[in-house]
């Protein structure tokens, strides 16, 4: 396995936001996201075993393990890691774009699948046009998807955020629900204004937001709860 990085960090996004979490970044990405705060990942990192990686997963303690990159599906040895992961008990969290098939991810992996908007991949200059729709996702995995995952979009403009209303909208029948299981932030440069009236819109629509930091907002599951990224909740694991 490519490994890029392996390191115990406070999980900030999503459900499992706030929790001490062993994050493992894979080296090696099939995209190119105008946003990537991770390019370091497309080339960088060192061969290790699936033996060495648990090792190393073990030795850090943490109950939750992040599988991310990059995109992680890459590797080919990721199914048997984490089954491996989930016989020891671990809480295994997939971070993937969602643009390879998902068939070999075990049932127990939480999947959080980062959907990409027009703006996120530069095929259409911006629009959902037919390269943009037939690269940014492999569709036949929302079928895929479970209660117990996640969906991820990155929100570049308000061109995306319709996009998103209209993906949702399309796809609600096979989503996990969008109140609980979706997570969005949102890169532009008008990020502090735009951020906070954002929450509070989606506080009006009895949304959660359950993390606000420099990363973005995330809004997952249905009243007000409140806090930045950077801060942990100490004591669990």
């Amino acid at each position: 396995m490519q490994v890029n990085e392996l390191f115990l960090s406070v999980q900030g996004e999503g459900q499992d936001s706030g929790f001490p979490c062993t994050f493992v970044r894979f080296t090696g990405c099939n995209i190119r996201c105008t946003y990537c705060d991770t390019a370091y990942a497309f080339y960088e990192g060192d061969e290790a075993s699936l033996d060495e990686v648990m090792d190393r997963i073990e030795a850090l303690g943490a109950e939750r393990v992040c599988l991310t990159g990059g995109e992680p599906m890459l590797q080919p040895d990721l199914p048997e890691l984490m089954d491996r992961l989930l016989a020891t008990g671990k809480r295994v969290i997939l971070e993937t774009g969602g643009v390879i098939d998902l068939k070999t991810v075990p049932d127990g992996v939480i999947k959080v699948v980062d959907i990409k908007t027009p703006e996120a991949l530069p095929y259409d200059k911006g629009e959902a046009g037919p390269r943009f729709t037939k690269r940014h996702f492999h569709y036949p995995n929302l079928e895929l998807l479970t209660d117990h995952d996640q969906v991820k979009f990155v929100i570049c403009s308000r061109k995306d955020y319709e996009w998103v209303k209209s993906f949702i909208e399309a796809h609600a029948h096979v989503l996990p629900s969008p109140k609980k299981n979706a997570c969005f932030s949102f890169s532009f440069s008008n990020t502090l204004v735009f951020r906070y009236r954002c929450s509070a819109y989606h506080c009006l629509r009895s949304s959660r937001v359950i993390s606000a930091g420099r990363s973005g907002v995330d809004f997952s599951a249905t009243d007000v709860f409140l806090f930045p990224t950077d801060v942990a909740r100490s004591g669990y694991k």
